[in-house]
């Protein structure tokens, strides 16, 4: 009995820990990750669709972030495993600077290396993940954030 109060109280502690957004909803165990999304809140974590498991063949998805007025975006990677390419022409994470993909790109992301930490220079970013009809991969987990920004 005693144990299974334990699995109870463990599972709780992850459920509230993992701050679900609009872009993710529960199967009462985990969360469970869609194909793009708006996530508003002042933290959270964003996956690519179906992770743990294997991303879809030919998608696009779409995420914004928006934080908190007064802060910037801040994401870092927990897990990142998308196509391996030295030039990301199949599978890949682009990231931009603001509320649409015509703005700044921070960056573009394949493989296995894990990016470091994106920021932001206004409450939104945006993440747009593309993928071909070949390999499929685990994808990605990332914790985002609003923080105050940096000033000298």
């Amino acid at each position: 009995m005693m144990r299974a109060d334990c699995i109870w109280g463990l599972l709780l502690l992850l459920s509230l820990s993992l701050g679900w957004t609009k872009a993710q909803g529960t199967n009462n165990t985990r969360p469970v990750f869609y194909c793009g999304g708006d996530l508003v809140a002042d933290s959270g974590f964003i996956g690519s669709e179906g992770f743990p498991s294997f991303y879809k063949p030919n998608t696009k998805c779409t995420w914004r972030i928006t934080v908190p007025e007064g802060n910037v975006v801040t994401l870092s990677f927990r897990i990142f495993d998308l196509e391996a390419d030295s030039q990301c022409r199949y599978d890949y994470l682009d990231i931009y600077n603001g509320y649409s993909n015509l703005v700044q790109k921070l960056g573009r992301f394949c493989g296995t290396f894990r990016p470091g930490t994106q920021i932001s220079t206004t409450n939104t970013m945006t993440l747009e993940m593309v993928t071909d009809g070949e390999t499929q991969t685990r994808g990605f987990l990332a914790y985002f954030s609003g923080t105050k920004p940096y000033t000298n």
